[in-house]
């Protein structure tokens, strides 16, 4: 199985925590349809992704980094990041980190 990271973000104090649980529920279904072993999870709640501030997602970076885990799983492309710069620098960061 492949070490695999999970990844979940809601923006605003408008949206709930349930959220955050309707993103796992899927991306765990993912994962063990596609035989991916989610080893460690990072949330950021009510934080935008329209910057990097979020101590989850940079704790992710730095785990990511270090090598904890070796694949990344998030419900959507904008719960990872809604800058298209940070997402072209960090998708580059990760895949830098293998």
């Amino acid at each position: 199985m492949i070490k695999t990271a999970f990844y979940a973000r809601y923006s605003s104090s408008a949206q709930r925590a349930e959220s955050i649980e309707g993103q796992r529920r899927i991306c765990a279904q993912y994962a063990q349809q596609h035989d991916l072993s989610i080893v460690c999870e990072y949330t950021d709640e009510a934080m935008t992704g329209k910057n990097d501030k979020r101590p989850a997602f940079q704790r992710m970076i730095k785990d990511a980094e270090r090598g904890r885990f070796d694949a990344l799983v998030v419900y959507s492309v904008d719960r990872f990041a809604r800058n298209l710069y940070d997402s072209a620098i960090y998708e580059h960061r990760l895949e830098t980190a293998g």
